[in-house]
């Protein structure tokens, strides 16, 4: 199996990123980043020329307004991902003064954000009445909570101490100096990141509630209630299905084009070819029977096809 799997990649040398090629930057919807990505960035002591030639695929997928499909190799031992690699601007903060020693500080690194893509099963459709926008009184009462929950004058790992950091010091000087481990209660254990319920209610409690009485009420499953109906996702393909079927055409498609079609349905994918035909006939005797579809008709059942990633 480890041998099948690295013949199955591109390289199966060493752990790699393969460029493939390029896409409009607009070609991957912002639903389909579903896992954690990678950053990456160039490192001149291991590979020279690294940074030149980063530098230069850089600016030009951002002059273009393009992102990359590459392969990515994160281990010898696993399997490839195809992955989509957008560039992201450095983002700099001016100081606040104009002094002459002034550096501008770093916001947001130059380098590539990896996003593996998902597979054709990680992305399903949505119920029509699964998405609901909010009506302007629900956008105006949450713009209420937020602007009673203002903090300024503050930047985070500067007006903050890290409470993990501090735990840790405290115990060194503890053991260093035989003292005792402040309490949360004193002034030196204090996490000033935690919640502070009360503060939050006094500050923002009437806008809350406000805010809480126009959401809409949740669906809360009791002991022994249904779960509700995985949502069928539809494939890949234009075909008109009936006309298939009426013309007995089912078995001209190929295997890969019968399981679209039974995976939008929610049937088994398991078998030979003639068990995939016959499960894809007896789908659409079913509908013919109960009048979802009429021969006559010139209604149709078709498969959507969506964008390739």
């Amino acid at each position: 199996m480890a041998r099948l799997k690295r013949e199955s990649n591109v390289n199966d040398k060493f752990a790699s990123l393969v460029l493939i090629g390029f896409q409009p930057d607009t070609v991957i919807p912002l639903t389909h980043t579903l896992e954690p990505c990678y950053f990456i960035y160039p490192n001149e002591d291991r590979m020279k020329g690294s940074r030149a030639a980063f530098s230069a695929l850089h600016a030009s997928m951002i002059r273009k307004g393009v992102l990359a499909i590459g392969e990515l190799l994160t281990r010898i031992t696993g399997t490839s991902r195809l992955v989509a690699m957008i560039p992201q601007q450095e983002e700099v903060e001016a100081p606040e003064h104009d002094d002459e020693g002034g550096a501008p500080k770093q916001l947001r690194p130059p380098g590539f954000l990896v996003y593996p893509l998902p597979y054709e099963d990680d992305v399903r459709a949505l119920e029509e009445d699964a998405i609901i926008s909010a009506d302007k009184d629900t956008v105006h009462a949450a713009v209420k909570v937020i602007q009673n929950q203002r903090m300024g004058g503050f930047e985070f790992g500067y007006n903050f101490e890290n409470p993990a950091l501090t735990r840790f010091w405290n115990y060194i000087e503890s053991v260093a100096l035989g003292t005792r481990l402040p309490e949360e209660d004193d002034e030196e254990g204090i996490d000033e990141t935690k919640m502070d319920v009360d503060g939050i209610l006094g500050a923002a409690g009437p806008q809350i509630e406000e805010f809480k009485a126009r959401l809409p009420d949740d669906d809360i499953l009791t002991a022994g209630t249904r779960k509700r109906k995985a949502i069928k996702q539809e494939g890949d393909t234009e075909l008109d299905w009936l006309d298939l079927y009426e013309s007995d055409s089912l078995v001209n498609c190929t295997s890969d084009t019968l399981k679209l079609y039974l995976r939008s349905i929610g049937a088994k994918l398991g078998g030979k070819k003639a068990d995939l035909v016959e499960r894809v006939k007896e789908d659409m005797e079913q509908k013919l029977a109960s009048g979802e579809l009429e021969r006559s008709n010139s209604k149709r059942i078709k498969v959507k096809k969506e964008e390739d990633v």
